[in-house]
């Protein structure tokens, strides 16, 4: 498993200057405005595209062809693409608290929660994209995948035009606690819907 994460991470590394460029642009523009909410966003761009970014790579150089020849399990194929979406979810918001709460001198307690929101909504779009990219593949599943990406946004924005804001002073903690389930049963179900998919998979 360890070796796949691996594997996956050295295949991405021509996307890490990207990254890091794109941090320090948003961030210096965040920061000119004093707006976190731009660089929390790219960050959690960055976060959902890692496991379609990582299938597309092994798409094109036909690894699950390959892999199939080998002593790997293919629920452990699925499994990694998902450890290597939290990892890097969990490395990006990471990022983006420590930097929102020293430039931006943010509350840590409403900087928390908005950090869980944004790895809230990461996931659920990650459990969306995930399944469909393993049963059709990034070129055939691409419209899928954008809709699957542009529906929990548009279902924030509708709720933002008409005022129903997550505020933090409306949401009690069981409602966060039940919104944080909902979302981990999410992606898990996610996890298992694509190992089925990946056993049943003809490469």
């Amino acid at each position: 498993m360890l070796g796949l994460i691996i594997k996956d991470l050295l295949n991405m590394k021509g996307q890490y200057i990207i990254m890091v460029v794109s941090i320090v642009i948003y961030g210096a523009l965040a920061y000119s405005g004093q707006d976190s909410q731009m660089l929390g966003l790219i960050l959690m761009l960055f976060a959902i595209m890692a496991p379609v970014s990582s299938m597309a790579l092994d798409e094109k150089a036909k690894w699950d062809a390959y892999a199939a020849t080998m002593p790997i399990k293919r629920t452990c194929l699925a499994t990694s693409k998902y450890l290597l979406a939290l990892g890097g979810l969990v490395l990006n918001m990471s990022i983006y608290f420590i930097i929102s709460l020293l430039l931006f001198g943010m509350s840590v307690e409403p900087l928390f929660l908005e950090t869980m929101g944004y790895m809230a909504l990461a996931m659920v779009v990650q459990s969306l994209m995930v399944p469909i990219t393993v049963k059709f593949g990034v070129e055939k599943g691409r419209i899928l995948m954008m809709l699957s990406f542009a529906i929990p946004f548009g279902a924030v924005l509708v709720f933002e035009k008409l005022g129903l804001n997550m505020a933090i002073g409306v949401l009690t903690t069981g409602h966060y606690m039940a919104l944080a389930l909902i979302t981990i049963n999410l992606w898990l179900l996610s996890l298992k819907v694509s190992q089925m998919l990946y056993l049943k998979k003809v490469f």
